[in-house]
C-alpha cells in the first residue's frame, strides 16, 4: 500500500494502522511428498493422455518427459 500512495495510485493508505503487510511470513523450502504422483498415477494419467482423440500421442510424449526428467 505504501508503494501504491508512493506512486500516488491512491490517495491514503486505507489500510488502519498497525496493519501494513511489514511482517515476513516464514516459509520452508521442503516439498510435502503426499502430494507428489506416484509411479502408479503417473502411469495411469500418461495413458489417459495417449488415449486422447487430437494429439494424445504428442502430448504424452510432452508429459512422459516432464514427468520423467522430474524424477
Amino acid at each position: 500500500m505504501k508503494h501504491a500512495v508512493r506512486r500516488r495510485v491512491l490517495r491514503t493508505n486505507p489500510l488502519p494502522k498497525g496493519k501494513e503487510s511489514t511482517a515476513v511470513t516464514k516459509t520452508t523450502n521442503a516439498v510435502d511428498k503426499r502430494s507428489l504422483m506416484n509411479a502408479d498415477q503417473a502411469a495411469a494419467l500418461l495413458d489417459w493422455i495417449r488415449r486422447r482423440p487430437r494429439g494424445g500421442k504428442r502430448l504424452h510424449a510432452c508429459f512422459a518427459t516432464l514427468y520423467y526428467c522430474a524424477l
